[in-house]
């Protein structure tokens, strides 16, 4: 099983919480840039232990495409527009 893992909580200096709008340029980058690892989270009795290796070439064009699209949407507002339908 494998999850991606992002956070997207940023605090702004008086501590209200806050998010900031970027280009999509600056998406893909970032989407890009965190495509190259996977993390794989196992279980066991006591826990879980999560193992963080490269990304094959598919898994990498894979985790950026989701990625690229979900951030541009929360981008553009969809996560508030789709709590108000």
């Amino acid at each position: 099983m494998v999850y991606l893992i992002h956070k997207r909580h940023i605090t702004n200096s008086n501590g209200d919480d806050t998010m900031t709008r970027k280009s999509e340029v600056e998406i893909k980058e970032y989407a890009k840039e965190n495509s190259k690892t996977i993390v794989i989270r196992s279980y066991n009795n006591s826990g879980s232990i999560d193992t963080v290796r490269k990304s094959t070439k598919k898994e990498s064009a894979i985790i950026e495409a989701v990625l690229f699209g979900a951030l541009v949407a929360i981008n553009n507002g969809s996560d508030i527009q789709s709590c108000k339908d």
